[in-house]
């Protein structure tokens, strides 16, 4: 309040400058009135107390306590320092809001009461507040959290202080230190929690409103049940329709089958009728490379807080079969008898074996003859033998699975050379077990159409070879023979292969001679024209000098290959007679080869290697 103390001099001086500052207060107007200068108010009201600030968005708010005898207040307010003080504003009430200011400006007030007489009392102390936005946001204004721990992020005046609650009551809640971001336990409970805040900046003045935030607390993902319908065998193409029953909204579910991953939806959409129940859907449609037995889908769900459920199965189970794929069947001709057979691997998972059929139409089918089966994967050739020659064969490989689905290659065509005779065989020369066994040994006949080994004996090499045995074993190449008389006896012996064609080819002759004094061939000359018109030819030989001497047999081919079924032309019985005539043949145009064989008591026999030729003389 001014008090002007007044001399006793000035008291009735006094009077006019009174009445005029009475007068001039009783006039209306809209402009601020200006001070009451110090020393002219006897009365003036008191200096408003209690003031107190809140700041806000381009805001700030003052209030103070009622002066008794104040009809209006005066404000003051400064941008800057407190010497910078000028009238700014009157109000009828105890408080008053300045919107005309900018965020993050310092300003300054004082607040005076002016009585109804227009005397205005001093000013109040200066009070400040630095107005702005003011705000807070859970874990980055996210809809819900798993976790009580969080994250306030906060917006607020610099080096001021704050305070926090989950209740909008902050009365007990202490004031610390502004930071832009604070951790913050939330209360137990799955639930929306709302947390509040106030502010104060450096000089004390308090934000006007509070500032809030609200989350939703979900700390548990369940999944009620699982189920997938139509139950029971599928194929690929088919659609079910599987459902993840959660009881949560905006969650991600999905369901597990196999080796097939199955997201789930809850928005209306993908076989979900109706959106946001919390039943989470998927009609789906089985791949074509689908193939599973028996198997119970899996579901899975994490929740819009992140909260992941234990994975649960449903109680109905799912097969699809899918038959294999076909392989690609190839077949080429190796011989008469023989055509190879490959295909490529099949990569079925549940792989049981393969059967390969061969016909002689293109129908081949699972009616026709199984010639080769394998259960191992990747066994993927076959050589088909024992074929007719010139002959087309169809193939087609079945593949099974363990399931007892098959898929059947295209059939594939091959023809089989035309039938040669065999290769003829090697024979070693025999080996004596004792005094009455030889046993003979030869190479294997690699022929494709093998039938048999046939071996052939003869006692001498005069005598005619007979079949000793039929060998239908290619793998077996030694025989035994027995009885024999291995001093006294020679034997002579081939082996004659024959193939499915009824060709054969015989081996080179082997022989065994007796452990005795061997019976040796006489040598032959060339034989000579008798007459000078060739009419006759004489053969010549040396004599024999067998003790035992029998004979001598003359014979006579029109080849120089030995041919043991040959008859002798002549016998003849006397061992020095050492000359044959031989008048029964065309000698002037036809050659002939000649063989003298020695023969004793016991039917022995020695036969030159080599025949000695008649050739007809050049015509001159």
């Amino acid at each position: 309040m001014y008090n002007l103390k007044l001399s006793k001099y000035c008291k009735i001086a006094a009077l006019p400058i009174v009445l005029a500052v009475v007068l001039l207060s009783i006039s209306c107007s809209r402009d601020i009135e200006r001070p009451t200068r110090y020393g002219l108010a006897i009365d003036a009201p008191a200096t408003p107390a209690g003031i107190t600030v809140g700041i806000g968005d381009r805001t700030i708010q003052l209030s103070w306590q009622v002066t008794t005898g104040a009809g209006q207040y005066r404000v003051y307010r400064a941008d800057g320092t407190a010497e910078d003080f000028r009238l700014y504003d009157s109000t009828n009430t105890a408080s008053f809001a300045d919107r005309n200011v900018a965020n993050n400006v310092l300003y300054q007030y004082q607040i005076a009461s002016v009585n109804p007489d227009g005397l205005e009392g001093v000013r109040s102390p200066a009070v400040s507040g630095r107005p702005g936005i003011f705000s807070l946001a859970i874990n980055d204004d996210k809809q819900y959290t798993g976790s009580q721990a969080v994250t306030l992020s906060l917006t607020g005046p610099g080096g001021g202080t704050v305070r926090i609650a989950e209740s909008s009551d902050l009365t007990d809640r202490p004031w610390l230190p502004y930071a832009s971001s604070k951790s913050w336990e939330l209360t137990a409970g799955d639930g929306e929690k709302t947390v509040y805040a106030e502010f104060r900046d450096a000089s004390g003045a308090a934000s006007i409103d509070l500032v809030s935030d609200n989350i939703i607390l979900d700390t548990r993902a369940v999944i009620d049940s699982v189920a997938g319908s139509p139950e029971g065998t599928l194929s690929a193409a088919e659609k079910v329709l599987f459902l993840v029953a959660t009881g949560e909204t905006d969650g991600e579910a999905s369901v597990q089958i196999d080796d097939f991953s199955v997201d789930c939806y809850d928005d209306g959409t993908h076989g979900d009728t109706v959106a946001g129940d919390g039943l989470y859907h998927r009609l789906w449609e089985v791949p074509y490379d689908a193939d599973f037995e028996s198997q119970a889908p899996v579901g899975s769900f994490t929740d819009r807080a992140g909260n992941k459920a234990e994975s649960r199965s449903s109680q109905t189970l799912l097969t699809v079969r899918r038959a294999p794929d076909p392989v690609t069947v190839f077949a080429f001709t190796e011989s008469e008898a023989r055509i190879g057979v490959s295909w490529t691997q099949s990569d079925v998972d549940d792989f049981e074996y393969y059967r390969l059929f061969r016909d002689e139409s293109s129908g081949v089918g699972d009616q026709s003859t199984m010639v080769f089966s394998t259960d191992s994967r990747t066994v993927t050739t076959f050589a088909d033998t024992g074929l007719d020659a010139a002959t087309d064969y169809y193939y087609s490989v079945w593949v099974y699975d363990q399931t007892g689905l098959t898929a059947a290659a295209t059939a594939i065509s091959a023809r089989t050379e035309v039938n040669t005779a065999p290769e003829a065989v090697i024979v070693s020369e025999p080996v004596d077990l004792d005094d009455t066994r030889l046993r003979i040994t030869w190479t294997a006949s690699t022929e494709d159409d093998f039938v048999s080994y046939r071996l052939y004996r003869s006692k001498n090499s005069s005598a005619q070879f007979k079949l000793l045995s039929i060998i239908t074993s290619r793998t077996q190449t030694e025989y035994t023979d027995d009885n024999l008389d291995l001093e006294n006896e020679s034997y002579q012996y081939r082996i004659d292969v024959w193939d499915r064609g009824g060709l054969h080819t015989s081996s080179e002759t082997v022989t065994w001679e007796a452990s005795g004094d061997p019976l040796e061939a006489v040598t032959m000359t060339t034989p000579q024209p008798v007459d000078p018109d060739s009419t006759s030819i004489r053969i010549s030989w040396t004599p024999s000098d067998a003790s035992d001497f029998q004979s001598y047999r003359v014979y006579r081919s029109a080849n120089e290959q030995w041919n043991s079924e040959l008859d002798p032309i002549g016998i003849i019985s006397t061992r020095t007679e050492t000359q044959y005539t031989d008048g029964n043949g065309d000698f002037k145009n036809e050659a002939y080869y000649y063989w003298v064989v020695v023969y004793d008591k016991d039917e022995n026999s020695a036969r030159p290697v080599d025949p000695v030729a008649w050739i007809p003389p050049e015509s001159p």
